[in-house]
C-alpha cells in the first residue's frame, strides 16, 4: 500500500556517474556507448517490463535533474519533519 503526500511526486533517477576530474573525452565515450546500449529493443523491453521508462539525456541534463531532485527531497524532508537522530 502506498502512502500519498499531496503535492509530492517520487521519481527514481538512475544514471552513470564518474569521479570528478574525469576527462571530457572519457565522459563522451561512456555516454555514447551507454546510449547505444539503451536504444536496443531488448534493453527497452527489459526496462518496460520492470515498469521503468528510459528517458536518456546528456550528462549536463542528468546533473540538472539530480540537483532538482535533491532540492525537492530536501523540501520534503523539512516539510514532514524527518530527522536523522
Amino acid at each position: 500500500m502506498a502512502a500519498a503526500l499531496p503535492g509530492y511526486e517520487a521519481v527514481a533517477i538512475i544514471g552513470l556517474f564518474a569521479q570528478t576530474g574525469t576527462p571530457a573525452t572519457i565522459i563522451s565515450l561512456l555516454h555514447r556507448e551507454l546510449v547505444r546500449a539503451m536504444i536496443k529493443t531488448e534493453v527497452q523491453e527489459r526496462f518496460a517490463s520492470a515498469g521503468s521508462e528510459i528517458v536518456g539525456g546528456t550528462p549536463a541534463e542528468l546533473a540538472v535533474a539530480v540537483k532538482a531532485d535533491m532540492g525537492r527531497m530536501g523540501k520534503l524532508i523539512k516539510d514532514v519533519g524527518i530527522r536523522g537522530d
